[in-house]
Order: structure tokens, then C-alpha cells, then sequence
């Protein structure tokens, strides 16, 4: 089973991956998820540019 060797999945923060992120947290709880960082940064970056 494939599953046993992934630890950690790294994502952008669409609402589509949000919700793939918690299907797989719910049936895999050897499966950790987090937001790439570099993704949020850009955003923050992108907000701040507007003000």
C-alpha cells in the first residue's frame, strides 16, 4: 500500500485542495497536510500590493 510511504502533503490553499486535504486527513491518519508557506507569502505579498 502505497499510503505507508507518504508522510506529508504539501498544497496551495484552493478551496478544492482544502477539501481533498481533509479526505485524506479522515482516511489516512499517518498522512499529514499542510499549506506550502511559499503560496501564502505570495498572498500576503498580493494583499499588500492592493493597499
Amino acid at each position: 500500500n502505497g499510503t505507508k510511504n507518504v508522510i506529508q502533503i504539501v498544497t496551495d490553499n484552493g478551496s478544492n485542495y482544502r477539501k481533498a486535504k481533509l479526505i485524506l486527513e479522515e482516511r489516512y491518519s499517518n498522512i499529514f497536510t499542510t499549506s506550502c508557506a511559499a503560496h501564502c507569502i505570495d498572498l500576503m505579498l498580493e494583499d499588500i500590493d492592493t493597499l
